[in-house]
């Protein structure tokens, strides 16, 4: 059946149904001509990669339009002057998904405009770039006479605007179009003007990078066509970056032969060399590790960037929305993801009509290309990689890939704003948003944590990328139909909401038995026993604490005597407990504040101190060094990035004068050591170190004798902790008893007595349990209570201190490895991106060389030439002149 959006195919043995969007066909081709039965057979190439072919029975009736008439026809409405299936939708959802970005809100949330940057309406009737948004941040010092000259000069009239500003540092990703130099080298002082006041906007740092996507070979070439890349030469304090990222044909091929590898056989024997001949995953690699370079810059040098391509509106909203991704938690939730390809993608003039080709029958049309695929894919590595830092599931990425090619919704028609406001989209059309944020629960991540200042660094090593086989291989009909995860992601999600309503349950219980006992505490007859006991669930700052105050009715005093020694019997039993409740107390906290404010090493001078925030990587020294100096650089005798004047750090510098020149370390080989004589060898066994292999001699000195110190305490503890326990018990169990049987009934001191023997008959049984982690008071009287937190409280809680410091250590040095990987990838990344580029440069080189080599030798070679030629004539002058010579003598 076809309906003028989607072919449905339906068989009942075996049973099958096939539902597939019209929007999703590139191709219609008609295989073969009519059989012997009279059925016709047609293939369907989509856009979704799959290729699909069916036989079809002709009607009889002649005057019925065949199939592929009918398929042409609704599968290409814009060749066939009828409208995309989109403005017929009319789906009514419960919310609108047009009002999820307001522009003016977004750049609100990122604290703009401020005193750097500014609003613009110059674009406000798109007179200065038909592709770009009406409201455009721009420096303050910017008049908007000087940015239609800058339009004048920037390809397609892409100015340099701003996408993002570091919420701290200030740092801005701003995202333009090509220069157009052209050969001669042409220049524009309103956009030099311009990029140095996007550099000066950033008050941290005095230089500015400028990446462009493409390889130096493909800008060099565009300067034949009028375009280029900005001259270092021309724009002072700026470093111009290639990220080798190739054009949108090489893209296109290498998804035409991921298409043929994957659907509809897939060789086992050749996956991985036929994977590796589509430079699939090589190029999602390369868009990966530009945006990373570009996060680095922002977070890690507080510099701004500027990115941009040829044109400015594919590889460009690549690099600024996966930097964004990295370096803003906002933009992994549902909605901040919508935002994302609202502003970056569809706001800035991503081509979507030409790249899909929505409705149009030339499928070998050269502007289309998988850009936005590539960005998906980009997104769903990185949740790979940090599967609790997004909110949204795969099932979500899916659904946006789908409706990309459905022409359902009005999300991704057309190429810019101006063209979806002269459409009226948001009237005529629903958006795809509407129908995500109407149905949630479907596309949200159980898994998701919320973490505002997170940064994301993501491996784009090749071996921790992989190919997205849920949506690559979907169609495939050879692989296993598997459970959808998404139907996982729901059940996950319900398990949860239950167990938040069963922890809200046990929260009102609690505050419920919290004002029962405030009443009790009001009534003149009733005595209060405040007993005071933790609990906590979970490691680091996720402890929850709850406190139960439990109050029991007094018993009856038979004499002043007895009631005066429960009185006092309780009064010191509650204080006992108040007191262990204060150092437990006090000892989380202080371990809340290791975790919150860690000692850690400066990174330029390598000195520990007391971290402040996650941000701050440098102590306050450095930081006045760094305002008042600039960036330090490495020293030249102990090789730590400390030198803030001249080639020496201040501690050598110091050392030199005080000790003489420095000599060979004896541990890390290196002439950084200072022979401070008796006074310094003393500390680290008579050997000759330097200041950094000193520190690790005494933290290894200290550990170890740490460690001999615990195995001494733990086996001479072990040996007499039973004994003295057990005697302990025995003594307080008898005093207690003494004082309260004078109180009790009879059936009530059964009751203690035989729950005090039951307990020392289970320590001598067991007398090396470890302690419970929570103190509770039994069903019995305080003097019970008051037993059981006395029989080895402080030796638990010191038992745990020591345990969770053992945890905490061992966490953080995972913690250190996992970072020193990750910097380690990081660095190797950008070696071979640097290795990759001076290659490149060193072959320009030579084969510009060897070219001027060539015109040099045949140069040379016509001259030689000529000079030849003069050679003869002359020799054949004088061969004349003698023989005329000779015949004029008599």
């Amino acid at each position: 059946m076809i309906r003028n959006w989607d072919v449905q195919v339906q068989e009942q043995e075996p049973a099958f149904l096939l539902d597939l969007p019209l929007g999703v066909i590139s191709k219609v081709d008609k295989i073969g001509g009519a059989s012997s039965r009279g059925d016709v057979s047609y293939g369907l190439v989509c856009k979704d990669m799959r290729n699909l072919r069916f036989v079809y029975k002709p009607p009889e009736d002649s005057l019925q339009k065949s199939a592929f008439d009918v398929l042409t026809k609704f599968a290409f409405p814009n060749s066939n002057n009828l409208p995309l299936f989109a403005f017929e939708y009319d789906q009514v959802f419960p919310e609108n998904g047009w009002k999820v970005y307001d522009a003016l809100a977004e750049y609100k949330r990122q604290g703009l405009p401020n005193e750097s940057w500014r609003i613009s309406k110059v674009n406000d009737h798109y007179e200065l770039c038909d592709s770009y948004p009406a409201s455009l941040v721009v420096p303050v010092t910017i008049t908007d006479e000087e940015l239609r000259r800058v339009a004048a000069f920037r390809a397609k009239g892409r100015i340099p605007v701003l996408s993002w500003i570091h919420p701290e540092s200030q740092a801005a990703v701003v995202r333009s179009s090509q220069p157009m130099s052209g050969v001669s080298g042409k220049r524009c002082k309103e956009d030099e003007k311009l990029l140095q006041a996007i550099m000066d906007a950033n008050a941290q740092s005095h230089k500015l990078f400028i990446f462009d996507a493409r390889p130096s070979v493909n800008a060099a070439a565009n300067k034949m066509k009028g375009g280029g890349c900005e001259s270092e030469d021309a724009y002072q304090n700026a470093e111009l970056v290639f990220l080798d990222i190739h054009n949108i044909h090489v893209m296109r091929e290498s998804l035409r032969k991921l298409r043929e590898v994957v659907y509809p056989n897939i060789e086992d024997s050749h996956w991985l060399s036929n994977l590796e001949s589509t430079h699939w995953l090589e190029h999602i690699k390369l868009i990966l590790a530009g945006a990373l370079r570009m996060a680095d810059k922002v977070e890690s040098g507080r510099t701004s960037v500027v990115v941009h391509c040829s044109d400015g509106w594919d590889r460009t909203a690549q690099l600024t929305s996966l930097t964004m991704i990295m370096l803003d938690a906002h933009y992994r939730t549902v909605t901040g993801f919508q935002t994302l390809i609202d502003k970056e993608w569809v706001s800035f003039g991503h081509r979507f009509q030409q790249r899909v080709g929505h409705g149009d029958q030339n499928h070998t049309d050269a502007d289309r290309s998988p850009i936005f695929l590539q960005f998906i894919d980009c997104v769903w590595q990185m949740t790979q990689q940090f599967p609790a830092a997004f909110e949204f599931n795969e099932y979500f990425l899916i659904t946006v890939l789908d409706h990309l090619y459905s022409c359902l919704f009005g999300t991704f028609l057309c190429n810019s704003e101006q063209q979806r406001v002269r459409e009226e989209l948001s009237k005529r059309t629903v958006s795809l948003w509407s129908l995500v944020n109407s149905q949630l629960e479907e596309f949200v991540n159980p898994l998701y944590v919320h973490y505002s200042s997170h940064v994301l660094l993501p491996s784009v090593s090749i071996r921790h990328l992989q190919l997205w086989l849920t949506y690559y291989i979907r169609w495939n009909p050879r692989m296993r139909p598997q459970e959808p995860v998404h139907q996982r992601y729901k059940e996950l999600l319900a398990k949860r909401a239950e167990l938040q309503k069963r922890v809200e349950e046990l929260q009102r219980d609690v505050a419920n038995r919290a004002s029962v006992s405030s009443e009790r505490a009001g009534s003149p007859t009733r005595s209060i026993t405040p007993v005071q006991t933790f609990s906590w669930t979970g490691d680091g700052p996720g402890r929850e604490w709850s406190r139960r105050w439990l109050r029991r009715p007094c018993t009856r005093v038979q004499s002043a005597t007895s009631a005066t020694r429960l009185k006092s019997s309780r009064r010191d039993s509650s204080c006992a407990s108040f007191k262990l409740g204060e150092k437990v107390m006090f000892w989380f906290i202080l371990q809340e504040c290791r975790i919150a404010h860690p000692i850690v090493k400066c990174t330029y001078c390598r000195t520990e101190f007391q971290q402040e925030s996650k941000t701050n990587t440098i102590c306050k020294k450095c930081a006045q060094n760094v305002k008042q100096f600039g960036t330090p650089k490495p020293c030249q005798y102990c090789n730590i990035i400390a030198a803030f004047i001249g080639t020496k750090c201040q501690r050598c510098t110091n050392s030199e004068k005080k000790y003489g020149p420095p000599q060979t370390c004896e541990q890390c080989k290196q002439q950084c050591a200072f022979d401070r004589k008796e006074e310094g060898r003393r500390k680290v066994d008579g050997k000759l170190l330097c200041w950094l292999c000193t520190l690790s001699y005494r933290r290894v000195l200290q550990k170890t004798k740490e460690q001999r110190k615990g195995l001494g305490s733990s086996h001479s503890n072990a040996s007499s902790l039973s004994d003295k326990e057990h005697q302990r018990h025995q003594h307080r169990h008898s005093s207690s008893h003494h004082k309260l049987t004078g109180s009790l009934s009879p059936e009530q001191e059964q009751r203690l007595w035989e729950q005090s023997h039951k307990s020392s008959s289970i320590q001598k049984e067991t007398p090396k349990k470890k302690p419970k982690l929570e103190l509770k008071p039994t069903n019995g009287d305080s003097s019970s209570i008051t037993q059981s937190m006395d029989s080895g409280g402080t030796d638990n809680f010191i038992l745990i201190s020591q345990l969770k410091e053992e945890v905490m250590s061992l966490k953080r040095l995972l913690q250190q490895r996992d970072q020193t990987i990750l910097e380690k990838d990081r660095k190797l990344t950008e070696l071979k991106a640097d290795f990759q580029y001076q290659e490149s440069n060193m072959r320009l080189k030579m084969n510009n060389m060897e070219k001027a080599h060539k015109e040099a030798m045949e140069q040379q070679q016509a001259k030689n030439r000529e000079l030849m030629k003069q050679v003869a004539a002359l020799s054949k002058g004088k061969k004349l002149d003698r023989s005329s010579g000779s015949l004029l003598l008599p």
